[in-house]
């Protein structure tokens, strides 16, 4: 979907900083405050992905350093393609996983991990839709004005009524921003349980 300089445009209309010559963030700024935003709808919106991988043979564990922006695994299906569906036990520790199996599977059979991930936004484009792209340009508004607020404290850039007016709306906005994650996300909407729970629980990645 959108490019990173496209959304950033979008967060400067927002704003209401299209003016070139008096513009009160920087290009850098503003990419903070949308990674920061992509950093919370992540969270709330992951990227539902699955990934399959061939097994080299005699060995359970699974080398998951290949998917970038890992949150979490959900499941593990193994083998992989079965109707219906059979999914396996696992440990993970960091980016090693093990099935908890009996035997090791065999050279070439297929274990499928299902995941959810880290969203990403670059020159190029992004994993977004274009409702969490509209989230995601709130989001960043709202933490780009607190930041301005705060940092008008005791100087004199800014009035204080103004002051006052840009932390007004920075909550305002991020809290608009934050009910849309909890509408749209995973807590609010109704999801399948978890097919098959890990022995040990999940370590931090």
């Amino acid at each position: 979907m959108g490019t990173r300089a496209e959304l950033r445009t979008r967060l400067r209309r927002e704003l209401k900083d299209e003016d070139l010559a008096a513009q009160r963030w920087s290009d850098a700024e503003l990419d903070r405050h949308l990674d920061r935003a992509l950093s919370d709808l992540s969270v709330a919106m992951p990227r539902e992905q699955q990934t399959d991988f061939t097994m080299p043979g005699g060995t359970r564990e699974v080398d998951l350093s290949g998917l970038s922006g890992l949150l979490v695994v959900e499941a593990v299906e193994y083998p992989a393609g079965m109707f219906p569906p059979a999914y396996a036990g696992w440990t993970r520790r960091a980016n090693r996983l093990t099935l908890l199996v009996d035997s090791p599977p065999a050279a070439g059979e297929q274990v499928r991990v299902y995941w959810p991930g880290r969203h990403t936004l670059t020159d190029t484009g992004s994993t977004l839709s274009p409702d969490q792209e509209e989230l995601l340009v709130l989001g960043a508004a709202g933490y780009a004005a607190r930041a301005l607020a705060n940092y008008a404290i005791n100087r004199l850039n800014l009035t204080r009524s103004a002051q006052t007016d840009y932390l007004k709306w920075a909550e305002a906005t991020l809290a608009r921003f934050r009910a849309g994650l909890e509408k749209r996300g995973r807590t609010g909407r109704v999801r399948p349980v978890r097919l098959y729970i890990p022995a040990f629980g999940e370590t931090d990645v």
